[in-house]
């Protein structure tokens, strides 16, 4: 039985011409994806264009069709060209494109596999060894090509993994170090393209985790330290795109977390006064959606913890 990498090196796949190169940006070479499969006389059918970048189709999308009933483009823009503005940064919003491709390199695909096995085998020895294998496969193809943005964030994600799977372990020193690796990565594509609010996040998460584990080290400083930074991309990205539940909740969390060290640090009012500020985004949500099962106990945390300080 064929494995997906058994098929780039097969000769009758390339005699059906069932693979296509398509160039994305980001990429210093062509890219190879699947080709239509089945080939019809009269509607053959065939790979026309690579896959469309986030954004990218927004303004012809919102030309045309059910936007127009909206006020023409400026429905769909909002999510894309307007958070863009918002955020401080007029350039184009690129995802990553070699991300968009997974059948782009072997290598690729193999960081990916690993990376699944990993998943499958959870927080054990072997999903460490796994997730480091994919390191390095991801390290490889980042310095191949580091202007790509989409491997540069395979190698941040690959670290954050491992991260992940240290801290489950106990072994917060390496972990911290995976973290901070990743941390660095998520920063210079965020540095590079501050109007990707993919990147902006990436950046709040690793900074969240880092935050995470000194607390675990009962260092209370430099965890509100890099919860506060966390704080501060999440409050950009709510205030850029004020409609966008997700970015809200996010907000709301990064207070309380913020709110757990202040109060550990016995800054009572302080600690409130955040823990306040995040119940009150809930609030807002969760009138915005009443069906939605995640807000209730969210608002529950937060005035429990509201509580406790307020005896």
């Amino acid at each position: 039985m064929f494995q997906a990498d058994d098929i780039f090196d097969d000769p009758h796949f390339a005699a059906r011409n069932m693979l296509a190169e398509v160039d994305v940006p980001g990429a210093s070479r062509p890219l190879t994806i699947a080709h239509t499969p089945l080939r019809m006389s009269e509607t053959p059918g065939g790979v026309r264009r690579r896959a469309p970048l986030a954004g990218e189709d927004t303004d012809r999308v919102g030309d045309a069709g059910p936007w127009r009933c909206c006020g023409g483009a400026r429905g769909p823009q909002r999510r894309a060209t307007g958070l863009r503005r918002r955020l401080g940064h007029g350039g184009t919003n690129r995802q990553g494109g070699p991300r968009q491709g997974r059948l782009a390199a072997r290598p690729l695909r193999l960081a990916g596999q690993h990376r699944q096995r990993a998943g499958r085998a959870g927080q054990s020895p072997e999903a460490l060894t796994t997730y480091r294998a994919s390191l390095g496969i991801a390290d490889r193809l980042a310095k191949v090509d580091p202007g790509n943005a989409g491997w540069q964030r395979d190698l941040s994600i690959s670290q954050e993994k491992i991260g992940d799977v240290l801290v489950a372990q106990g072994n917060l020193p390496e972990a911290l170090a995976a973290y901070r690796a990743s941390l660095g990565i998520a920063d210079r594509l965020a540095k590079a393209d501050p109007g990707n609010a993919g990147w902006l996040r990436d950046l709040s998460v690793a900074h969240n985790k880092i935050g995470d584990v000194l607390i675990a080290q009962g260092n209370l400083p430099e965890a509100l330290t890099a919860y506060r930074a966390s704080l501060a991309i999440r409050d950009r990205l709510a205030k850029a795109d004020p409609g966008n539940a997700g970015w809200q909740r996010d907000l709301a969390i990064s207070h309380g977390r913020v709110a757990m060290v202040l109060a550990q640090q016995q800054e009572r009012e302080r600690a409130l006064s955040a823990f306040r500020e995040g119940r009150g985004i809930i609030v807002k949500l969760k009138a915005a959606a009443p069906t939605n099962a995640t807000l209730p106990r969210d608002l529950a945390w937060f005035e429990a913890r509201i509580a406790e300080l307020e005896k």
